[in-house]
Formats: structure tokens, C-alpha cells, sequence
């Protein structure tokens, strides 16, 4: 395997440095507006051909058929389900060993066809539609 200049390192990290494992934000670097994303969804859609439709189903969980998903939306899906553990942030404060504690708690489920998300995803989308279309007509 050949090995990488320092240069080159550079420049392969340098895309990297501003975005947190899933767009959770390190609590660490809280810089005054923690609720704030890595990038907001808006940029990392940027450019992607979105599907007009995408079929899912409620049942004990919400099922997104994730076959026709381009990869950036199937990400933005799966960070419904994903926050930051505050218990690992605790440890790392303390400088106690996190090799165990999980940074982040995923509570979606990656299956062949699907990813099944919490029942309580299945509005979210909805309600920024809604949101989206109030706005279009002046509404707050």
C-alpha cells in the first residue's frame, strides 16, 4: 500500500473537520445554538435528484423502502432516529474510558429493502410539509 503525503492527507480531512458522526453536534464545541446541525438538511440535499414519491408503511415501526432512495436522503432518514448520548459525553467530561458507551443512540434498523424507523418519525415529515406550505402562503 503506498503511502499518503502529508499534503494529500490534508486535503482528504479538510472536507471532514466540520461535520459530526451523523450531524449530532459535539457537545464539547457548542458554540451558543447546540439545536443547529453540522450542515443543515437543506445543503446536504443540495443537488440530489430527489424521488417524487417514497413508499413506507406504519406498522409497529415506520418501514421506508429504501431501494429508489438516493444516498443523501436515506442518511437524512436514518438522523430522524439518531441523537447524541449524553451519558458519553458525561464519561469523556470526566476523562473516563468511553470504549464502550456508543456515541450515538440509533433507534432505526437497517434491513435489506427497509429502514425501520420509531412510530413517532412517521408525523415529522408531514408537519415539515405543513410547515413549508404555511410559510408559501405567509403564514407563521
Amino acid at each position: 500500500m503506498p503511502t499518503i503525503s502529508a499534503k494529500r492527507l490534508r486535503e482528504l480531512l479538510a472536507g471532514e473537520r466540520d461535520t459530526d458522526v451523523l450531524g449530532v453536534a459535539d457537545p464539547a464545541r457548542d458554540e451558543g445554538r447546540p439545536w443547529r446541525a453540522a450542515r443543515p438538511l437543506r445543503d446536504r440535499l443540495a443537488g440530489v435528484d430527489l424521488p417524487r414519491r417514497v413508499r413506507a408503511a406504519l406498522a409497529d415501526r415506520l418501514y421506508v423502502e429504501r431501494d429508489a432512495l438516493p444516498p443523501a436522503l436515506l442518511d437524512a432518514v436514518r438522523r430522524l432516529a439518531a441523537f447524541a448520548n449524553p451519558e458519553f459525553g458525561e464519561r469523556q467530561a470526566m476523562r473516563l474510558s468511553t470504549a464502550l458507551t456508543p456515541r450515538l443512540i440509533t433507534c432505526f434498523e437497517d434491513l435489506p429493502h427497509h429502514v425501520a424507523l420509531p412510530r413517532g418519525c412517521a408525523r415529522l415529515p408531514q408537519l415539515v410539509a405543513r410547515r413549508r406550505w404555511r410559510r408559501a402562503r405567509g403564514h407563521r
